[in-house]
């Protein structure tokens, strides 16, 4: 990540609650946008995520680094995005989940999540038989909506 990336991520950590995290920062000069995926361990409203946007395009510090304007989208990652930090994980206990391991197979398990501690997630996939994932085992891990 460029010194650039990380002192505007800075910029606009320091504008956010102290309970909404940045997920990712994407700059699309080509299309002069700023876009910026929050999360919480809460769910984040629609008119807080128009309020951030407001605070960043008033932030004396963004408008030095685009002086000529930039367009500024605020979203949440949605549920079809993967899991990345702990507390994604957390605030989706109870749901069911499909991991994609790291291993020769390309293993894939699909289970209900029942638990989330340090170093990994418990996951019930069959009914019965809770199993234990370390984080480092997890290549990826997705919300499975049902209807």
């Amino acid at each position: 990540m460029s010194i650039g990336m990380v002192t505007l991520e800075n910029i606009i950590d320091s504008l956010l609650g102290e309970d909404v995290f940045i997920v990712r920062v994407v700059e699309t000069m080509r299309q002069n946008t700023l876009r910026v995926i929050i999360d919480a361990e809460r769910d984040i409203l629609l008119n807080e995520t128009a309020e951030i946007v407001k605070k960043i395009r008033s932030s004396e510090e963004i408008r030095s680094l685009y002086p000529d304007g930039i367009k500024i989208e605020v979203s949440t990652p949605g549920v079809s995005a993967p899991l990345e930090l702990s507390y994604q994980y957390k605030k989706n206990i109870g749901r069911k989940l499909k991991l994609f391991l790291y291993g020769g197979s390309n293993q894939k398990v699909i289970g209900i999540l029942s638990d989330v501690k340090d170093e990994g997630i418990h996951l019930n996939s069959n009914g019965h038989d809770i199993t234990f994932y370390s984080f480092e085992e997890i290549r990826k891990a997705t919300v499975q909506v049902s209807f």
